[in-house]
């Protein structure tokens, strides 16, 4: 498995580094007394992603998992480690983009390790006795506790974890845009601007996501195109090597997305079920989430199958929970609360409580595991200058569904032979999106906002859900229940979302 192992065991993940070994390095250090292997993609780095520190400023070495931009260069490390062995933990914060994990061992073994603004690396660590231990899996670590039978049951309830916990005391996902040192001191480096909140810059998002694809050559460009809005943003500046769509022939994703063709120099679109399964994918999930998630079916398989069509373009532009933040989507209730809502979501100005929209969202924890919940949501939120709607997107963004579940397709699965770029985590963006009135954004007023400025091809033609960038954002409850009804209930509706055709 892809990721950056500190004082932990690679040779526990053996079986699913091999199977990727393909697209991967692999190099092992010790560093004044401390262990280090790296396993990471051979298509990103064509030197190893290591820095030595010099002797007079503390010796050691810098090791880099991942991929960032800095001073408008991608992936300079030796820039990187330079600013921050001058300029500290504040130079992570001047990153504009990036998926990474980051091990400082200096000529003395002390350790820090570093992680993306977001998290998404998704690796796990434990710090005890003044040692750090790191690994991208739960499944490397050595001399795993007894674990937490109510976390445990929390998995298989609801299907993933939140926050930072895992099901084994001790070890916990490395917290987002944090710097942890071995004597377990965690400080946070970023600094997120919430007064962005002038709609007008919602416009520019568009160009934003346009400037930073053009860090990837054309030729390594993948994009897995939906029937949705989302993955369509990346098309508005920029054209892709390859493309791809799965869902039904005939309904969902596949006759919106095949609009686009054109902008691809290769595309292909298939059945969700065709790929034969791969004969290891329940060892490979089993590795890839143990003791934090559940694995979503046949994700390694189609992934792995796309990537053998994608002929050596491997840069993968997700767009990752684009949902949320262009349309409020982890505010929303469920169940019959959820369809009233749905239809008149003006109501959401009564000021649902945070406690009422957590507790439907994590209906299936029990009391006492929801009461940790809450308490970590205050944890990571209370400091926040946002209102309860925002603070509630915040959360699951980073600590909720969204760093602990949908983080596992499109970033963990696809990302052991793909570089994943999910790129409505671009700071800017993601800073101005945040700080629009949430009431807002679940009535769809800022959709039309965000594509004012793309060209009509791109915001006229309807999503599978039936709505455009131009559909007035009163019509679109009426819309949205109507494509609700017919996705869920009405026999070859299937849906990318869904992942296969429904059966006829």
């Amino acid at each position: 498995m892809r990721g950056l192992y500190v004082n932990t065991s690679v040779e526990q993940v053996a079986q699913t580094i091999d199977f990727f070994a393909q697209h991967n390095h692999q190099l092992s250090d010790t560093v004044a007394g401390v262990d280090v292997t790296m396993v990471y993609s051979r298509y990103d780095w064509k030197a190893e992603p290591v820095y030595t520190v010099p002797e007079a400023l503390g010796g050691g070495k810098i090791f880099c998992h991942g991929w960032f931009i800095f001073n408008g260069e991608r992936n300079n490390l030796t820039a990187l480690a330079e600013a921050y062995l001058h300029d500290s933990h504040a130079v992570f914060d001047k990153i504009p983009f990036g998926v990474f994990v980051i091990a400082h061992i200096n000529g003395n073994g002390e350790t820090k390790i570093v992680s993306d603004t977001f998290g998404v690396s998704t690796h796990f660590v434990r710090c005890e006795s003044g040692k750090i231990e790191l690994a991208p899996t739960v499944k490397a670590f050595r001399n795993l506790p007894k674990p937490d039978e109510a976390l445990l049951a929390t998995v298989k309830a609801q299907g993933h974890l939140f926050g930072n916990f895992t099901a084994y005391p001790g070890i916990e996902r490395m917290d987002a845009g944090a710097v942890l040192a071995d004597d377990g001191t965690l400080s946070k480096y970023v600094r997120f601007d919430f007064t962005r909140s002038d709609p007008a810059l919602l416009s520019s998002i568009p160009e934003l996501t346009g400037k930073m694809i053009e860090h990837w050559p054309l030729e390594d460009r993948t994009l897995p195109l939906s029937g949705g809005m989302d993955s369509r943003l990346a098309l508005t500046h920029q054209r892709f090597a390859f493309g791809y769509t799965y869902g039904p022939e005939s309904s969902g994703d596949r006759p919106v997305a095949r609009q686009y063709q054109d902008c691809f120099e290769r595309y292909y679109e298939f059945e969700f079920s065709e790929p034969q399964t791969l004969d290891n994918e329940k060892a490979l999930t089993d590795t890839f989430f143990f003791g934090v998630a559940v694995a979503v079916p046949r994700l390694p398989t189609v992934y792995y199958h796309t990537f053998e069509k994608a002929q050596g373009s491997y840069a993968l532009f997700d767009g990752y929970l684009g949902d949320v933040v262009q349309r409020a989507n982890y505010i929303k209730y469920g169940g019959p609360m959820g369809s009233i809502l749905k239809l008149f979501p003006w109501l959401y100005h009564l000021r649902f409580s945070v406690r009422s929209i957590l507790r439907r969202r994590y209906k299936a924890l029990t009391d006492e595991v929801f009461e940790r919940l809450m308490a970590d949501y205050h944890r990571h939120t209370d400091h926040l200058e946002l209102d309860d709607y925002q603070k509630i997107t915040y959360y699951e963004f980073i600590y909720g569904r969204g760093g602990r579940y949908a983080v596992s397709g499109g970033n963990i699965v696809a990302g052991q032979c793909y570089t994943i770029v999910p790129f409505f985590l671009i700071r800017e963006s993601f800073d101005i999106l945040i700080s629009q009135r949430y009431v807002d954004t679940v009535q769809y007023r800022q959709v039309g906002r965000i594509w004012s400025k793309a060209a009509d091809r791109f915001r006229k033609p309807l999503s599978d859900s039936g709505i455009s960038p131009m559909t007035p954002y009163w019509l679109v409850p009426f819309i949205n229940i109507f494509y609700r009804i017919r996705l869920h209930y009405l026999p070859g509706f299937g849906s990318y979302a869904i992942g296969k055709a429904k059966k006829r």
